[in-house]
């Protein structure tokens, strides 16, 4: 038995290939075979391989040289110190006596600050109540001044008892002292430690101090508040 095989011819099989370039409608040098391709067109498909560097009209260039510490002022991010800034200008201190006298009166320790207003404020309500002294402190002559301080120190209590005898013997030194430093403040003039005028009222308190220590005051923590 004879096979018959398709014809073969190879017209025909060029005129086939024709007709599908020709549907395709592709330019036909684009078919023809190329050569190798060269460095150039490699680079412009898969990059050349080295850092691409942007000009300085791109938005997005940064100088790697420029100081990274000036900082957008809207931007949350934090600012970066460098060792090239120059230093903080110290700040100027108190200019003048004022300011000066501002500055020490900060310093000063609060708690002591309140001691010495408590102990002048229970002085002057004493005077006021007891013996119906309404004059400003500055204004009692020191004769006057050294006979009021005297009572007081002979009748001062404790707060909670209200007894005479129920107190320290520094609490009494205490109050004197900060009486003193009020009336210093106050701008008295007369120091009730040295000043001759209050010989009287230094010697009612040395009395006292004598007598709260024979009857067993002196070993407690010292209190002025008493």
């Amino acid at each position: 038995m004879d096979i018959v095989w398709p014809n073969t011819d190879s017209d025909v099989c060029d005129e086939i290939s024709d007709e599908i370039l020709s549907q395709v409608e592709l330019p036909q040098e684009e078919l023809t075979e190329s050569g190798p391709m060269d460095q150039t067109e490699a680079d412009d498909i898969l990059g050349s391989g080295e850092e691409v560097v942007p000009e300085a009209s791109d938005p997005s260039y940064t100088d790697p040289d420029s100081d990274q510490s000036a900082a957008d002022p809207d931007s949350d991010q934090p600012v970066i110190v460098t060792d090239n800034q120059p230093p903080i200008a110290a700040t100027a201190g108190p200019s003048n006596s004022d300011d000066l006298q501002v500055f020490v009166e900060k310093l000063r320790n609060k708690n002591t600050e309140r001691k010495i207003k408590q102990s002048g404020d229970r002085f002057v309500k004493w005077l006021r109540e007891k013996q119906g002294e309404n004059r400003e402190l500055i204004d009692i002559p020191p004769n006057t001044m050294d006979q009021h301080i005297g009572n007081f120190i002979m009748n001062y209590q404790n707060n909670k008892t209200g007894k005479v005898n129920d107190i320290e013997p520094d609490t009494l030194s205490d109050a004197h002292r900060n009486i003193n430093k009020c009336l210093d403040r106050a701008g008295y003039g007369h120091n009730l430690f040295t000043s001759p005028q209050f010989k009287l009222s230094r010697e009612v308190l040395a009395a006292r101090r004598k007598e709260l220590k024979s009857i067993g005051k002196g070993n407690k923590t010292n209190n002025v508040y008493h």
